[in-house]
């Protein structure tokens, strides 16, 4: 047991290799700040396009250790800031703005020389997994969909930010932490993932709403996430070994 434990944390303390910082054109030449995490080797991966929060951006800690233990992983991992957060702006009051900058990222990650197209994954944190489940729903070809702490407030809340949730097909994973009333009750996303067409595993860990375990300097809360995040990354490593 001791020896599964070791392997687990060396894995959740990797450290994020150097990105590649792209400058990627969405929507009406608006440019998205973009990282871009490759794992050790040549060849082709598969691929993790992660969309961020409202406010929550690609350099915060969530991020940062998913980028770190998905690359050492061996998938590519591409996180960016939405266009109006880099210039100290709102979102765009139906969210087509920034859907095109996440279709923007998708598409270049799709282009990249080291991403296996056919192994794409997408996902997002709060209101960046609703605008990365409305491009899942649009684009057949991506192979899952995380939703990270996502917006389900209550059960009416799913037909508005993740309509086509219920009756997907493919592959997708919730993850969220235990404490997060505000945004998701579990008892409202367990009743809610109960009518799914195809069962959706949850990943339930400490924390509220950014997995903070208290505040964001409990010293509990990094090793939170990276639970988290060593969670989302063995699922992936079986739904993209599997196409």
């Amino acid at each position: 047991m001791f020896a599964c434990l070791a392997a687990f944390l060396s894995l959740s303390t990797a450290t994020a290799p150097v990105p590649e910082s792209p400058q990627i054109t969405s929507g009406d030449g608006r440019i998205v700040e973009c990282s871009v995490f490759l794992p050790a080797g040549a060849g082709r991966v598969p691929c993790l396009v992660m969309a961020p929060g409202r406010g929550y951006h690609k350099d915060r800690p969530i991020f940062t250790d998913l980028a770190g233990q998905a690359s050492a992983a061996g998938f590519a991992v591409f996180t960016f800031n939405w266009h109006y957060y880099s210039h100290g702006q709102e979102p765009s009051e139906d969210l087509g703005r920034e859907l095109a900058d996440l279709r923007a990222v998708v598409a270049h990650a799709r282009s990249h020389p080291r991403v296996d197209g056919d192994r794409l994954v997408i996902g997002g944190k709060s209101m960046g997994s609703a605008i990365a489940a409305d491009v899942f729903a649009s684009d057949d070809s991506l192979a899952a969909l995380i939703l990270l702490t996502p917006v389900i407030p209550n059960e009416e809340a799913v037909a508005q930010n993740y309509p086509g949730l219920l009756t997907e097909k493919r592959p997708t994973l919730v993850v969220l932490g235990e404490s997060d009333e505000g945004s998701c009750p579990l008892k409202v996303l367990y009743a809610t993932l109960a009518q799914a067409v195809r069962p959706v595993p949850v990943v339930v860990v400490g924390g509220d709403h950014g997995l903070n375990i208290g505040s964001p300097e409990d010293p509990a809360t990094v090793p939170n996430i990276a639970v988290a995040n060593a969670a989302i990354v063995q699922w992936m490593r079986l739904w993209t070994a599997k196409r």
